[in-house]
Formats: structure tokens, sequence, C-alpha cells
């Protein structure tokens, strides 16, 4: 064995639980164990730093992901995917040489991936096997997050269960994307739908977990923080100090500013408190509350209807005009919330790379992949030029504040390659632009793989 080029790597199987729910399709087919595929690295931008490099994968993300097994099996802090949703769709993209328009077909290239019309049984057997992989890269205190729609959220749902356990469920989160809706016109029997699904779902059920808060509304800084101190302005609200439960909660009982009861704070902690202006008697005399200042407040906790973070608008400076682009404030609360400085962050159906993106502005290591070439290089070109802004600030690039690499892996540069894939002017010999169509005409993915870090 050289390089790990024939390891097996065998999946360890849940019990099945006796009245448990269990989804079966036609050809379901048992994913106990996959094949190591090794990789070729082409091009490297940077050196490793503290021995390790950000990378982005061409290819197959079941390919992928069994390459990475070796090294990054247990490893992974978040994953978050949005696969194909089976919208019974299919996603087109213009391309221009030398001046003349066309439109190429990119199913006809990568049918799996942005073809996204699937038979019921093909996309169950898709997800399950790349669910399974997925599991397996996660630490033990690693979260998924699958983003998904109406389509297929039901079955995914069930298959989740399966794979992870229905206890370590954490949320099932509904993302309002939009306010408006184009999809409910005169005729239509269903209301607009302007939401989305993402699971949330941990390895062991003791994941990350960095609770995020949303600003607090006007209509609720009025109401809760109605007091102002009238000596530097600040608004405040007034919470009990008493302690719930007596002596029988373990709360001691002393006297303070000539009120005696039983208080949820040592005597100590209350003096310290008093001293920095924040215990207030009563205009009574009879009791006494704490000061919680606007300015000390973290916000409202973010719940499991996200309804504050729209989609990437035509007119938006993020917007790559990739059809499944994702918003950065979305990725910002998942990344925040289930990985910290330093955690491998990983996205198998890349896309646009804002996955990609955001982990490298928040300082996480990250990992990604996506059979489309497209995608390859509408992210690659979005790293480059982030990882070039953030120098340009002199703020940090990665999790140990080390300046910024790229590194990518990929086939032998070709022209024609990247004219359909970047989509813009290319001056190519006409045996090169007869390969531009080949190339969308051409059935399955690359098996090479393209790496990308900083």
């Amino acid at each position: 064995m050289e390089n790990g080029e024939h390891l097996t790597f065998e999946f360890e199987q849940r019990p099945t639980i006796k009245g448990f729910p269990e989804l079966r399709w036609t050809g379901k087919r048992p994913y106990r164990s996959t094949q190591y595929y090794p990789a070729q690295l082409r091009e490297t931008y940077g050196s490793e730093q503290n021995g390790w490099i950000n990378k982005i994968f061409w290819g197959d993300n079941l390919q992928v992901m069994s390459h990475l097994l070796r090294d990054y099996r247990g490893q992974i802090d978040l994953v978050y995917i949005d696969p194909p949703f089976d919208s019974k769709a299919d996603y087109t993209k213009s391309i221009r040489i030398r001046s003349q328009n066309a439109t190429s077909d990119v199913p006809a290239y990568e049918s799996k991936q942005y073809g996204d019309i699937w038979n019921n049984d093909g996309y169950m057997q898709f997800m399950y096997e790349r669910l399974i992989l997925i599991r397996e890269l996660l630490s033990d205190v690693g979260t998924l997050y699958l983003h998904c729609d109406w389509h297929q959220s039901a079955h995914l749902r069930c298959i989740l269960d399966e794979l992870f356990g229905l206890m370590n469920c954490h949320n099932v989160i509904t993302w309002k994307r939009s306010h408006a809706q184009g999809n409910a016109g005169q005729g239509s029997q269903h209301f607009g739908i302007v939401t989305d699904t993402i699971f949330v779902y941990s390895k062991t059920g003791f994941p990350i977990w960095n609770q995020q808060y949303t600003e607090y509304s006007e209509e609720t800084i009025k109401r809760d923080y109605k007091y102002v101190d009238e000596k530097t302005g600040e608004r405040y609200r007034l919470t009990p100090v008493d302690g719930p439960g007596g002596a029988s909660k373990g709360n001691p009982y002393y006297e303070f500013l000539g009120v005696s009861g039983y208080w949820r704070y040592s005597k100590q902690t209350m003096q310290d408190l008093y001293d920095k202006g924040e215990i207030q008697l009563s205009s009574t005399g009879k009791s006494l509350s704490r000061r919680r200042y606007l300015k000390d407040a973290k916000g409202t906790p973010v719940t499991d209807l996200w309804d504050d973070l729209n989609r990437v608008s035509p007119t938006s400076s993020e917007r790559l005009d990739y059809p499944t682009q994702k918003p950065e404030c979305l990725l910002e609360r998942i990344i925040k919330t289930s990985s910290n400085p330093g955690s491998i962050v990983f996205d198998c159906f890349m896309g646009s790379g804002t996955t990609q993106a955001v982990a490298m502005k928040l300082g996480r290591r990250f990992i990604g992949a996506d059979i489309n070439l497209g995608a390859i290089q509408t992210t690659t070109k979005r790293l480059l030029s982030i990882a070039a802004e953030l120098k340009l600030a002199r703020k940090p690039v990665t999790y140990d504040m080390i300046k910024p690499q790229l590194s990518m892996v990929a086939e032998e540069s070709a022209p024609y390659l990247a004219a359909a894939s970047a989509g813009v002017d290319a001056e190519l010999s006409a045996e090169d632009r007869g390969e531009v169509i080949d190339f969308y005409k051409a059935r399955g993915g690359g098996k090479c793989l393209r790496f990308f870090g900083m």
C-alpha cells in the first residue's frame, strides 16, 4: 500500500430500533464501506502554515469525501450543504466566445449536480450515501446543517433520523429567504413559497454551540428598557434580586440597604453590584432591584425562525449571478454558532463558495468541493479577491493570523475549459471553440480533484 491508495474505510451501522420508522425506496443499497481515491496536486499559491492549507476539490463529492477520510475522518467541526433540491428545474449558463453568444446546457456535463431533475429513488440513494460519509467526517463536537426546500424535506428528515439519530436533531430551521414571491400568480392553487428548511444534526448530541443574538427592535427597547440613567443617559431595565425558593434553594439570607430577605447573590456580590451603581432601592424602601443596562445586553436569542436574513438581491454587492447563491449573512450565523476559530468547515456542494468566503473572513479553516467547473472558477476568483481585500486592510485571513495563501489542484489547464466555465470573451482557435460545445455535451463528471487554500 502506497500513500493510502488501497485503503478501505468501513462504516459502523446504526442498529435498527423497534418501532422506529425507516424510509425505504426501490434500489436502496447499504453503504458500508468505500475506497480511498487519490488526488493530484497541480498548483499551489503560498505554503502551509502550522501544517495546514485550505483546500478546494474539483470532482464528484462522493470520491472527494472518500479521499478525505484518510486524513480528516472525525476532524471536521461543521458541515453545511446546499444539495440539489429536486426542484425539477435545469440551470443554464451563458457563455461568450469571440463575441458570439451561446447558451450552455450545464446539466449535460454534470447532470446529477446541476440538472435538478431526479427520479425519487435515485435522489434518495444519492443523498443517503453522501450523508453517511459526512457523518464519518464529522468530529465528536461536529454539526451538519442541511439546506433544502419542500420538495424533499420530508424524505431527507427520515434519512437524517436514520443516520444520525432522532435525538441528535437540534433544530429544524425555517429560513424566510424573501418577503416577496413570484410563484403564486393568478390561477395558482398554493400559497406563495418564501421559505427554505435547514436541518441541524450533530454527530454525538454534544456539538460546539455558540448562542447567537439579534439586535433588539426599537419597540423592544422602548418597552423593556424604559428607564434612563440620570447621570449617563444610558437606558436600563430593572430585574429582581430576591432569591426565589428561599432557603430551600440555597439562597442566602441577610439585610442590605435596610431590606432583609433571601437573595440570589451573596452579600459580597450584592455589595460589588451596588458599588457599580447596579443595585437600586425602591421608592418605598421595601424592595431591591438590579439595573440591567442596554449597552451590556446581547440582544434577543436567535430562534428557529430566521426571517431577518434576506437572500442575495439583484443589486447586492455580493451578487455573482450564480443561480443558487446564498447570502453571506446566512452562513455567518451558521459558522459562528457551530464552529470556533481554527475549526475545519466543509461544504461539498460548494456552488458559488459562500461557505468558504465566510469561513475565510471568520478565521476558520475550510475544505470545499464541487463537480461543477463553473463553481470552482467562481469560488477561486471570489476567495482571491477576499484574501486581497483582507491583506490590504491588514486583517487576519486565517485562524492563526497567517498570510493569505492559495493552493489549487486540477487537470492540466485548457483554454476552452476556462472559457466554458468563466463565461467570458476568449480568443480561441476553431478547435477550442468546438471543445467548448463538446464540453457541455459530454456525459459524466471529471474524476480529477482541485484544491484551494490560503
